[in-house]
């Protein structure tokens, strides 16, 4: 598993903290994963924080920590995020998935 964030102003730690947080809300069975990811790190998460946890089947969740808007999900997860650029990562191959984590004000 790898992370790698493309904004410069929000740092792994930060950006595993948010992910761990709201994914331990999740019953998705990649949520206990990214979970156990976090803690090699050392991040602990704090789902008591997440306020607005939402499921889009299909798609990714949200919910809202330290003021952030997360959207974590697959690429369909960027409409709900309003994001009008969706990176193209490679890496699909070899058995990996791609996920993408979207941050910002929801309206």
């Amino acid at each position: 598993m790898d992370f790698q964030s493309l904004r410069d102003d929000i740092s792994l730690n930060t950006l595993l903290y948010w992910v761990s947080s709201i994914e331990r809300k999740s019953s998705h069975p990649m949520a206990d994963a990214l979970v156990d990811y976090g803690r090699l790190f050392s991040v602990e998460p704090n789902p008591e924080k997440v306020e607005e946890f939402q499921n889009f089947p299909g798609e990714g969740i949200h919910g809202k920590i330290d003021g952030q808007d997360i959207y974590i999900g697959n690429r369909k997860i960027a409409l709900r995020a309003a994001c009008e650029i969706v990176p193209t990562i490679e890496g699909s191959k070899g058995g990996k998935t791609i996920g993408y984590i979207y941050s910002g004000e929801d309206d």
